[in-house]
């Protein structure tokens, strides 16, 4: 088994195992030994979907996959310091609205950013017609997706991995965007990579359910001060678990027959710290995607003078290397031989201040000439009005060094 396949990361051992990185044999995948897990240290087995039935995991991924659908992008070219949407180009519907007959950009943004935030990759395969033109990008489940080097050492893609007849495909025909990973090609996997915070974390939640399905009553034992014998043995169990089992017996008078005595011997939820540990999980699933606790509905922190602070934050140090990473892919697959188009995404919307913190910053920008009153109204989703492309600059700017003598006509 190839234990740095479990976590994408040991290469200098996947080297010395013979094991190049990138590559995942034929025979362990077709075994399964590279995703078999054993359980945890707190027993649960974790796996994608175990791990998203703990709300925070399934927020966090929530937050990343629907910011990354919602943020509009499109095709561009760069021409010295000017740039132009290329909305004639042919990938640009694709991008833009719909990248195949089945899914429109939203949906297939939200779905592959899903499966990089679960598996650390995410796959789409690039279809093109003979002549070579691009006319779709279809989802490649990123759990039967199987990177590998050939016999040239040429990377390469099976898919559907471990079924009866896969395809193979070539690193030009598959847009791969991976997580941060130990070769630069594989991504690591944030569930297989935490699985034991993870698991800790379900381990709670299964020992609340179980607490509460018990009527928050601890479990223990039954003292007797005498040996029973096994008639009486058989009788009193049987009377015990008839009187607790169902929840119409679960509130009845419990009836102990010669100094039997119940003795618990659970550690009482207070003395676990139960709900804190409940709440220190949040806190860990948000460390994991590097997601701001407020945003997974936890406000412990939050003030109402820093949570504009921490939307920032969540733009620079938690989207922009994701959205770093989509960028870049796209751009060397779609575009290898037009250096001056790229895709782009726009992050001017989850950047927007207040509207008293814009239109303050509207006014400087109108005021010192960068920005046209047509430049703002189009940030506010509004209409361009007549004359409102001119740009004006203050009356006495002049360029540095000239004679203000000059600029002003001389002494009057």
């Amino acid at each position: 088994m190839f234990g740095s396949i479990d976590v994408y990361a040991d290469t200098r051992a996947m080297t010395e195992s013979g094991f190049h990185p990138a590559t995942i044999s034929e025979k362990d995948w077709e075994s399964g030994s590279w995703l078999a897990q054993a359980p945890t240290s707190s027993g649960e087995h974790v796996t994608t979907s175990v791990a998203l039935t703990f709300t925070a995991v399934h927020a966090a991924i929530r937050v990343l996959s629907e910011t990354i659908g919602s943020l509009p992008w499109s095709v561009f070219r760069k021409t010295g310091k000017a740039r132009e949407e290329l909305t004639d180009h042919p990938v640009y519907p694709l991008i833009h609205d719909s990248p195949n007959t089945d899914m429109s950009s939203v949906s297939f943004r939200e779905s592959q950013q899903a499966w990089k935030s679960t598996h650390g990759n995410c796959f789409a395969l690039i279809r093109r017609t003979r002549s070579g033109s691009i006319f779709a990008f279809e989802p490649m489940a990123s759990d039967l997706t199987r990177p590998y080097r050939d016999g040239a050492g040429y990377l390469r893609y099976e898919y559907p991995a471990g079924t009866a007849n896969p395809q193979h495909y070539s690193a030009d025909q598959v847009l791969h965007v991976p997580n941060l990973g130990g070769d630069g090609i594989v991504g690591w996997s944030p569930i297989r990579l935490h699985r034991e915070t993870i698991g800790m974390a379900l381990a709670a939640q299964r020992y609340g359910a179980e607490l509460f399905a018990n009527d928050g009553r601890p479990i223990g034992t039954l003292k007797t001060p005498d040996l029973l014998d096994d008639l009486a043995y058989q009788r009193l169990k049987s009377s015990w678990r008839q009187q607790n089992t169902g929840h119409g017996a679960r509130h009845g008078v419990q009836i102990l027959e010669q100094g039997t005595e119940f003795v618990p011997y659970s550690i009482p939820p207070e003395d676990a710290q139960f709900l804190q540990t409940r709440e220190f999980q949040v806190v860990e699933i948000a460390r994991i995607y590097r997601i701001s606790p407020h945003l997974l509905q936890d406000l412990t922190h939050g003030t109402f003078s820093n949570i504009e602070e921490l939307g920032r934050e969540f733009v620079y140090f938690t989207m922009l290397p994701h959205i770093s990473r989509w960028e870049a892919e796209y751009r060397r697959k779609l575009f290898p031989n037009e250096r001056d188009i790229y895709v782009k995404f726009n992050l001017s919307g989850l950047l927007r201040g207040d509207i008293e913190k814009r239109y303050k910053s509207y006014a400087v920008a109108r005021q010192w000439g960068w920005m046209s009153a047509n430049d703002i109204r189009e940030l506010e989703d509004m209409d361009p009005v007549e004359g409102g492309n001119e740009y004006l600059v203050p009356l006495n700017m002049s360029p540095a060094g000239k004679d203000d003598n000059a600029t002003n006509g001389g002494d009057q």
